[in-house]
């Protein structure tokens, strides 16, 4: 019982639109309270609280995540849609090229002296009809 592996374009493309659109609604909806955060963190440090330094870092780190990710999520949907793309034109050229071989040898029987060599049939060749 084998697994099959393969995934069509049609599967892909749900899966590079949502990678898509995280990428592009990220930003905006996951720092949506930093500049109150900011503000917040600002006021606790001018009034000697160290938990101000703390909120501003936080805040300043969670930028550099929400960035990354939303990068993340831009070069799973070029990939994916990169994956599709170069699979379906790979697929098409081997399934020519298959098609090209198998013209190019319609007719053709294998070549008695290779199969010798290789000790596939004997010498005299194959037994015929009613021999041994």
């Amino acid at each position: 019982m084998g697994s099959d592996l393969s995934v069509s374009a049609e599967e892909l493309g749900p899966v590079e639109r949502a990678a898509l659109g995280l990428s592009q609604e990220l930003p905006a909806r996951a720092t949506a309270a930093l500049e109150d955060t900011d503000e917040a963190g600002r006021a606790l440090t001018a009034g000697q609280l160290s938990s101000g330094q703390a909120l501003l870092l936080l805040s300043d780190r969670w930028r550099g995540r929400v960035a990354a990710l939303g990068r993340d999520c831009e070069r799973i949907a070029g990939h994916l849609g990169m994956t599709a793309a170069t699979h379906a034109a790979l697929e098409g050229d081997l399934q020519g090229r298959i098609a090209r071989t198998a013209a190019a040898l319609d007719g053709a029987g294998p070549d008695p002296g290779l199969l010798t060599l290789f000790g596939l049939v004997p010498p005299e060749g194959p037994a015929g009809p009613g021999e041994a």
